[in-house]
C-alpha cells in the first residue's frame, strides 16, 4: 500500500488482465544455449523453484510479433503498447506490461480418464497472491481462496473429480506410476476460473492438487524431451543431434497484462483467442489459447 492508502499498482497502471495460457501444441520458451545434463536446449525455469516459466520480455517479444502478424494492428497501434522495433534508439516505450508467465497446472497421465491437471499449494498460494494484487484494479473484482491442504500421499479433487477410482475399498488416483488417496475438496484458488471460458476444460473433473514434493516429482515425468537431428544435404547422413525440452500440450500457465484504460481495448484484441509464444513455429510448436480469469 502507498502513503494515500491506495494499492501502489493503482499509481502506476490503470488497468489490469489477468489471463491463462493453455498450450494447445507443446511450448518451446528456450532460455538459450544453456545446456542442462542430457538436454541441451532447456525451458525458461525460475532460479529459486526450477519451475517453468515464460520469462515477461520473451512474452511480450512474442505477442508483439504475433500483434503485427496475425492481428491486423497498425504499426503505431503495435508501438504504443509494445514500444519501437528493437535497435530503433530511444524511441520511447511500450504501455503494455506483462507479468512472467507462471506454471499454474500441468498435464499428466492419469489410469482414469486418460489425463489430469495437477497443481500444489505453492503454486496455488502464489496465483491467489498475484490475482489479489490485480483485483480492483479498473472494477476487476476477483475472489481467491485459500489454498486446500493436502499431504504427501494425498491428491485433492472436487465431488465431480472423475480421475478417482476404487481400490481395494478406497478411493485414489493413479497418476503415472503412484497411488494417491483421493480427498474430496474445494480447488482453492482455482475456484475464479470455473466460468464459461473454461468449461470445455473441466477444471472440475479434472484437477487435482497434490503435495509440493509430490508436485515436484510429477513435473520431471510431465515434460517433454524430444530429440531432434540435422540431415547433411550432400552426404544424407545425420551431422547432428540434440535434446530440446518443451511444455507438453494442455499446460497452463498465467499472467497479467498491464496497461492505461483507453489502450485496454487494443490490448484486448491481441489478447483475443490464440497467440503464439516460445520458438519453432514452422515445425508447429509454441500456439496457446488465450483465456481470460474473472
Amino acid at each position: 500500500m502507498s502513503s494515500s492508502g491506495k494499492p501502489v499498482l493503482s499509481l502506476v497502471f490503470e488497468v489490469g488482465i489477468p489471463f491463462l495460457l493453455r498450450a494447445i501444441t507443446p511450448l518451446h520458451p528456450g532460455s538459450g544455449a544453456r545446456v542442462s545434463g542430457y538436454v541441451d536446449l532447456p525451458v525458461q525455469r525460475e532460479a529459486h523453484t526450477d519451475l517453468p516459466v515464460i520469462y515477461g520480455s520473451s512474452l511480450k517479444g512474442a505477442l508483439r510479433s504475433w500483434a503485427i502478424a496475425r492481428k491486423g494492428l497498425q504499426k503505431i497501434d503495435v508501438e504504443e503498447l509494445f514500444g519501437p522495433e528493437p535497435g530503433a534508439g530511444d524511441k520511447g516505450i511500450g504501455q503494455a506490461v506483462f507479468t512472467d508467465a507462471k506454471l499454474l497446472m500441468i498435464p499428466v497421465r492419469s489410469l482414469k480418464g486418460i489425463f489430469g491437471w495437477i497443481t500444489c499449494p505453492l503454486i496455488l498460494k502464489r496465483f491467489e497472491e498475484d490475482m489479489k494484487t490485480v483485483s480492483g484494479l479498473a472494477g476487476t473484482k476477483i475472489e481467491v481462496p485459500d489454498p486446500p491442504k493436502v499431504g504427501d500421499k494425498e491428491a485433492v479433487g472436487t465431488s465431480k473429480n472423475g480421475l478417482r477410482l476404487r481400490l481395494k475399498g478406497s478411493e485414489v488416483v493413479i497418476l503415472e506410476d503412484m497411488v494417491l488417496n483421493f480427498k474430496s475438496g474445494e480447488i482453492g484458488p482455482l475456484k475464479p476460473l470455473l466460468n464459461h471460458q473454461t468449461e470445455k476444460l473441466e477444471l472440475e473433473e479434472r484437477v487435482l492438487v497434490v503435495s509440493d514434493d509430490t508436485f515436484k516429482r510429477l513435473l520431471k515425468r510431465a515434460m517433454e524431451v524430444t530429440p531432434h537431428i540435422a540431415i547433411n544435404d550432400e552426404t544424407g547422413t545425420v551431422s547432428n543431434l540434440w535434446f530440446q525440452e518443451n511444455l507438453p500440450a494442455e499446460t497452463i500457465m498465467y499472467s497479467v497484462a498491464f496497461t492505461k484504460k483507453d489502450l485496454k481495448s487494443k490490448l484486448e484484441k491481441v489478447l483475443g483467442d490464440i497467440v503464439h509464444v516460445g520458438g519453432d513455429i514452422t515445425t508447429g510448436l509454441g500456439f496457446a489459447e488465450v483465456i481470460r480469469v474473472g
